[in-house]
């Protein structure tokens, strides 16, 4: 198949909708619930309203800007082993989740590596979890007839650029493979009479792709997707590394893992991101309003000048000052541990296979760091996908910091106040 046959109507549409209401509610229902844990000085939530699963953090693939299997990725210094999680252990986890609760994003690593990755499908049907999975989409074919059960379903598809150009980052052949088992995902679902899944392009706006961000429009449409996610890159530089490691020293006694020189990039830093403003304006002129693919960015808050001004000032967060993923998500990974920083695995919460998963959530640990991030923000969170991804709650949590006379603003350390 070369190009999708199948486009959304008005059932898909009303679908999406429903999960979209779904979300809302969540996160509507978070934001009280934050604010009674600081209001109460627990620091305490009973659900994580995003619980992100890391089942692998195997990859079969080397995109050059990943921070775990990139030029810098810390898989390659050692820094974790790669583990498959425990077939017994998810399942015991997986149930003890509940779907009004949780919204459940399976990444990487690339989540279709997994050993067990049949029967995380088969408790992500079971349950009926809204769901969204981050993957480059080349290991699909095989499991397509699970993903067709898996009725609220959503991707993130990493894609960068048309067939050549992808190709020349994630491989020779990538591209067609993604394509063609997203076609055969929506020729199968229709004809069991399940909603399309909700496909959203992923895109790195980085230094290898800054050629390529216009022709991604025509791709989305290639792919039938619902919408375009230009996706910033995540950054940071040896310098702001190492004042991390001092702050997480001299805040939490912790010897920082080096996971962060996976986000330090050479490249990154020589390249001119000129060029990333005009071609994103023209991709914001050319979309129609109403009609597919629908375009954002993340940071949703962009515009103009911001394409540019993101990559080459460090300290602007464009509104976005507080962090407050750890009270509003949980990331597992493989091996069990909790930790609330994408990418860095330093503040571990506790082990939910050995622990449990709210004796995790609600650990000494987790109390510490929420006591701490109500307040500051660490030197690496300003290019964090932590303090973006969390837009579509921040309403609720802005609310709840009014509504308890906290100031918007927080201690960056960063540049840090030395002695």
């Amino acid at each position: 198949m070369d190009k999708m046959r199948f486009s959304y109507k008005l059932t898909d549409y009303l679908h999406f909708a429903r999960m979209a209401a779904r979300s809302r509610r969540r996160q509507c229902v978070w934001g009280k619930l934050y604010e009674d844990s600081i209001r109460n000085q627990s620091f305490k939530l009973p659900v994580a309203t995003v619980v992100q699963l890391i089942p692998t953090e195997a990859c079969n693939l080397r995109c050059p800007f990943c921070n775990q299997w990139g030029e810098n990725g810390y898989f390659f210094d050692g820094v974790r082993p790669v583990q498959h999680m425990d077939q017994e252990s998810l399942i015991k986890f997986m149930r003890g989740l509940s779907p009004r609760d949780s919204l459940i994003s399976v990444h990487g690593g690339e989540p279709f590596v997994y050993k067990h990755i049949d029967t995380l499908l088969e408790l992500l049907r079971e349950q009926q979890f809204d769901v969204i999975f981050t993957t480059n989409g080349t290991l699909l074919k095989p499991r397509l007839e699970q993903l067709a059960k898996i009725r609220n379903l959503m991707f993130l598809l990493s894609i960068d650029g048309d067939e050549p150009a992808h190709d020349r980052v994630r491989g020779k052949g990538t591209f067609k493979k993604a394509l063609d088992s997203m076609a055969e995902l929506f020729d199968l679902r229709r004809r069991i009479g399940v909603p399309l899944p909700a496909v959203i392009i992923s895109s790195t706006v980085c230094e290898w792709t800054t050629d390529t961000l216009e022709k991604i429009y025509d791709v989305a449409r290639d792919f039938n997707a619902l919408a375009i996610n230009y996706n910033f890159r995540w950054f940071l530089t040896e310098d702001v590394g190492k004042a991390y490691e001092r702050h997480l020293e001299h805040a939490f006694g912790l010897k920082s893992s080096g996971a962060w020189r996976g986000w330090t990039s050479a490249n990154h830093e020589k390249h001119d991101y000129s060029r990333v403003a005009e071609s994103l304006s023209q991709v914001m002129t050319r979309k129609r309003r109403f009609t597919r693919p629908f375009v954002f960015t993340t940071p949703s808050q962009l515009r103009g000048s911001d394409y540019k001004t993101y990559f080459t000032d460090y300290l602007d967060t464009f509104g976005a000052e507080s962090c407050f993923m750890p009270f509003y998500w949980a990331r597992v990974h493989a091996n069990g541990e909790l930790i609330f920083c994408p990418g860095h695995p330093d503040i571990i919460a506790g082990n939910v296979f050995r622990d449990g998963f709210m004796e995790s959530f609600n650990s000494d640990v987790s109390i510490k760091f929420r006591k701490h991030i109500l307040t500051n923000r660490f030197p690496i969170c300003n290019r964090c996908c932590g303090l973006y991804m969390t837009n579509p709650a921040r309403p609720f949590e802005q609310k709840a910091r009014k509504n308890l006379g906290l100031p918007k603003q927080v201690t960056t350390h960063w540049p840090e106040a030395r002695p």
